[in-house]
This record gives C-alpha cells, structure tokens and sequence, in this order.
C-alpha cells in the first residue's frame, strides 16, 4: 500500500476528520503527519492521534512551528525510502483504493512520474452554502515532453494530490519556494510532472478535497494581482524552459513553447469564459469515453436510488459533517484567512492557490 503524506498546521479538528475517514473506510492505511503547528495547538493534537488514528498505521512528527512549509515536506521525503507516496493534505479526504492503484501503475510503469484521478471539490461558505465541483484530469502519455506540456497546457489541472514517486516529489519541493507564486502552483507543478515523466490519468475519483470559510489559504489578497505579475511569470517561464533543455529541446523551442504556455495559462486567469469559448470553438473540450463515464458517476453520485450513490453515500456523509464541524471549529483561529505568499505561518494547503474561493 502506497503511504499517505499530511503536512498539517493549526488545523487539528480537520485532520481528526481525515484521518477517522481513513480508520473508517480504508483500516490499515500507512500515514506520516508532519505537524508544524504552533505550541498551542500541541494538546489538541496529541488528542487527535489518541482518538482519531485507531486502525491506521500512523508516524505522527511534531516539527518546530517556525519551520518553513518545504522544509518539513523535504525532511520527511528524504527520510523516508518509499517508492512512492501519495500526498494528502489535512482537509482533503483521500480515496486510497484509487492511490493504491496508482502505486501498483507507477511500480510497472517506470517513464511515470505520477497517477492521478479525477477530484472532486466540496467548497462551504460563509453562508453554510455548500458547492460541489468535479476537476477532471487527462493522460499524457506522448514521447515528447513538449508534446506533453502543450497538451497539459490547454487544460492545466491539478497533479498535487496524488500517487508520485517520491524522488520527483524531492525535486518538485526543491525548488519550491523559487516557483511557488499563488494562482501559478498547481499549473507549475504539472507543467514540471508532465516534463520530467509522463502522467497517468485513473479512471474514477481520487480525492475529495474541502475548503471553508474558517480556514486560512493562501490567495491573493486584492484586486487587480495581475499588474504585479510579470517578474513572478517570467521566473516561472524560466524554470520550464530550463525543464524543456534538460528534456532535450532546443533553447529557442523550449523559450517559445514556454510563452505559450504561460500565455495560456493568464487568459485563463485573466478571462476564463472568453478562453472556453474558444477551446469550444476548437472541440479540445471534447471529453473521452472514460471522461464521460466520470462525469455520469459524478452526477450519479447525488443521485438518490443510484448504486453510485449507495457506494459513495457514507463517505459523503462523513465528509459533509467533518466540513461543517472544521469550519465552526477553532481551527486556524486568530489566523488571517488570505496569505498572499508562502511564509513560515502560512497554512499547509497549497491547492488553495488556484484561488477556489470560499467567501
């Protein structure tokens, strides 16, 4: 079984839900919590694990609270001699037979980088509105890792959460705190997977991940961000065409497939609805046959008298109830609710940098 990886901070009552989801639905899982929280938070904690973990096979580390976010992932990356690992977050519910599934497809399969499935998004409010979104993700499976950051380009999904191997998880956290620049994160990074290996895309669902309104992301933190932006894109640009030369692409091909790149990835930023019209225009929504059975189970899931439904039921329930009580919780408390960068105090959950809005 592939080990779970939860970075946490401050958020001791979500992870509790988390890792109950795990003891409930999948016993016996290999987890590793690396807690940085600040002292006060300490009792809350050791509460957690002496409740909540039962049936898991848990190492639960305390790190000192003015350890940088990287720093703590990277030490137990390094300490750790797993092929590969899935990596969690402390408000996202794993579903650990489709990571488990994504291991055994890394180990037979060594030109992989990651194995990934689609995610599904529960996102409440502050006025207890709850909103559900399902974020797909696609293979890319060609020779040529241009062809393979083009193709990502056009689409640019989230390739965080899931079963990597645990070298390039090394490499992508190196170079981290150069790369990481809010609303880019999750798009850099499957930029760098996509060149350094190819991506395989799971059918089914592979995380149910949460955001609320009590918990502190980071995101930007004003209106007109993009003005602010071109010193941070050109240095983005800049490792990706830095990917590409390694990759074996020539220095003028790799800095053109770049621009591109990046400019797709600002007008989707920048005019989303104007951009989909355009992929429409183009048919490169056209979804696959395994896309297509996704999004039927998608709808079926909430779809009573479904056997979708039957087979997801107790586990949305646990999720619905665990989102609610996280946000009436203490969790992050006294925390300002954006961070607009990566500081030592900044929360663990980083897919909040695709800017998936709570308020």
């Amino acid at each position: 079984m592939v080990r779970l990886l939860i970075p946490t901070r401050n958020r001791p009552v979500s992870l509790a839900g988390v890792l109950e989801f795990l003891a409930r639905f999948y016993p016996g899982t290999d987890v590793f919590v690396a807690d940085g929280s600040e002292p006060a938070y300490q009792g809350q904690y050791q509460d957690v694990m002496a409740r909540s973990a039962n049936g898991l096979n848990v190492i639960y580390r305390r790190y000192p609270h003015d350890m940088p976010f990287v720093t703590r992932v990277l030490s137990v990356l390094q300490e750790l001699d797993d092929e590969c690992i899935a990596m969690g977050a402390d408000d996202d519910f794993p579903l650990m037979d489709k990571m488990n599934e994504g291991e055994a497809f890394l180990l037979a399969h060594p030109d992989y980088v990651t194995a990934i499935a689609a995610n599904v998004y529960f996102a409440l409010n502050v006025r207890n509105r709850l909103n559900v979104s399902l974020r797909m993700a696609e293979t890319l499976d060609s020779e040529a890792p241009q062809d393979r950051a083009l193709q990502y380009a056009r689409t640019g999904f989230s390739t965080t959460y899931a079963a990597t191997r645990r070298t390039h998880l090394v490499d992508r956290y190196q170079r981290f705190e150069k790369a990481f620049v809010p609303g880019f994160y999750d798009f850099s990074v499957g930029l760098h997977d996509c060149v350094k290996g190819k991506v395989k895309c799971l059918e089914g669902f592979g995380v149910f991940a949460t955001r609320n309104h009590n918990h502190s992301y980071v995101r930007r933190d004003r209106s007109g961000w993009w003005l602010d932006l071109s010193g941070d894109i050109s240095r983005l640009r800049g490792f990706l065409v830095d990917d590409l030369v390694s990759a074996g692409l020539d220095q003028i091909d790799a800095e053109q497939l770049a621009t591109k790149a990046y400019a797709m990835r600002l007008a989707h930023r920048l005019a989303p609805h104007l951009e989909d019209n355009i992929r429409r225009a183009m048919n490169e929504f056209a979804p696959t046959d395994a896309q297509r059975g996704v999004f039927e189970r998608f709808n079926e899931m909430f779809a009573a008298d479904t056997a979708t439904h039957a087979e997801f039921e107790d586990r949305l329930r646990h999720i619905v109830d665990r989102l609610q009580l996280s946000a009436a919780s203490g969790d992050n408390a006294d925390e300002p609710k954006k961070y607009a960068s990566i500081q030592m105090e900044a929360p663990d959950n980083l897919s909040a940098a695709t800017d998936e809005e709570t308020e």
